[in-house]
């Protein structure tokens, strides 16, 4: 788990950098749940 305190001290970029894999991988797991849902739903 990442450090938002720890994230406010890094420089911008990277922050926004990290932030934006965070979100991805959020993305991601979304969308396999949704795939394993549709799957069993069929």
């Amino acid at each position: 788990m990442i450090n938002i305190q720890n994230l406010v001290q890094e420089d911008p970029m990277k922050r926004k950098k990290i932030l934006k894999r965070v979100g991805n991988q959020k993305i991601k797991r979304n969308l396999s749940n949704l795939e394993k849902e549709r799957n069993t739903n069929l």
